[in-house]
């Protein structure tokens, strides 16, 4: 499993980092903005630790950085090796391979929308966002979905996104915006990070979807 750390300076600046195999990944920036990163490929794992153990060490005696999160999540490559060994032995694996991709989550949320009696547009170019439009009565909702990506130093970017294309499509007549994303511990991550002032002023939410179909907040 892969260990994210993360730390922040006087809740202005964050720095973030993870091993994946031979990879070492990093994202920084300003708390609230979509981030900055990049990945060192090294030739062994215990290298790619190395680095790690050192740049965090920058980071808390040179920086002035603290450490406020440290999370284990499996990591795409992880997950696939993990299903590909099962499957070698025969055994029965539940779950799926591919990520949970974009036109899935759309299709799991139309099918919750219409249980609950909402009307809805959907945006069948993908282009302008948004993706989805529901009505019921006077009440609109206004979503952005984002599908999950594999690519680990584009993932708190596809979240970044998802914000800002949802800002830029605020209207007085809207009651309700949601980001839509994959219900992984990750994505719940960026989620939690996000600032609470920020969540109540622009009265954004998010919905987490899983490979079942759920639609959980």
């Amino acid at each position: 499993m892969a260990i994210k750390r993360r730390f922040e300076i006087k809740n202005w600046k964050y720095w973030q980092c993870w091993v994946e195999g031979k990879k070492f990944i990093a994202e920084w920036g300003r708390i609230g903005w979509g981030p900055r990163s990049y990945i060192l490929t090294f030739d062994s794992d215990d290298d790619a630790r190395t680095k790690m153990s050192e740049m965090i060490e920058e980071k808390l005696w040179r920086k002035n950085y603290e450490e406020v999160d440290s999370i284990e999540f499996e990591s795409p490559d992880e997950r696939i090796n993990r299903i590909l060994a099962k499957k070698k032995q025969g055994r029965h694996v539940k779950g799926k391979i591919e990520p949970l991709g974009k036109r899935k989550i759309i299709k799991f949320l139309v099918e919750w929308l219409k249980k609950e009696n909402w009307d809805l547009a959907i945006n069948k170019s993908g282009l302008n966002p948004p993706d989805l439009v529901a009505s019921k009565g006077d009440e609109k909702w206004i979503f952005t979905v984002k599908g999950h990506i594999t690519e680990a130093a584009s993932k708190s970017g596809n979240f970044y996104t998802a914000l800002g294309e949802i800002l830029q499509k605020m209207d007085g007549s809207i009651t309700k915006y949601s980001v839509i994303l994959a219900d992984l511990e990750e994505n719940r991550h960026f989620w939690r990070q996000f600032s609470e002032l920020a969540k109540r002023r622009t009265r954004i939410n998010a919905l987490f979807v899983d490979y079942q179909g759920n639609v959980n907040e």
